[in-house]
């Protein structure tokens, strides 16, 4: 799939523009700030916005896959006020609440400031470009 082919616009029925987060991937995919994984309770959490995804059932079923193998998406968020602001996957942070996680994987982007309930671990890292899976496409026979 070509990435220039993804519709990227927001509008009233997508996840609301964090112009903050974009500034903050364009910085961190250049190399000039770095991120660190982490984990977080959820309560260390919080949307950017109040925005509720449709949830799709491939979706659903991909994410209850891969939280069963332990892998559920690892969150993009950024520390601000105390917690760690997410506004880049609310269909994930909506199914960790779904199947009752308590804790996240995070990619924090930029600082790493002390918040209650998240640990910090591994060394930081440049972030690798986005790579765009497609759920609900039928596979190609080749």
């Amino acid at each position: 799939m070509d990435i220039s082919e993804i519709d990227s616009a927001f509008t009233e029925d997508t996840e609301p523009e964090d112009k903050y987060l974009i500034e903050l991937l364009k910085r961190a995919y250049k190399g000039e700030i770095l991120c660190t994984m982490a984990t977080a309770d959820l309560s260390a959490i919080e949307p950017f916005s109040d925005y509720r995804p449709t949830i799709s059932n491939e979706y659903r079923s991909y994410f209850k896959n891969k939280a069963q193998e332990g892998l559920p998406s690892a969150l993009h968020v950024y520390a601000k006020h105390g917690k760690l602001i997410m506004s880049d996957d609310y269909s994930a942070l909506a199914m960790h609440k779904e199947l009752s996680l308590p804790q996240a994987n995070c990619i924090v982007i930029g600082d790493t400031p002390e918040i209650k309930g998240v640990t910090y671990h591994g060394d930081p890292f440049q972030l690798p470009p986005p790579i765009v899976k497609v759920l609900d496409e039928p596979e190609l026979n080749t």
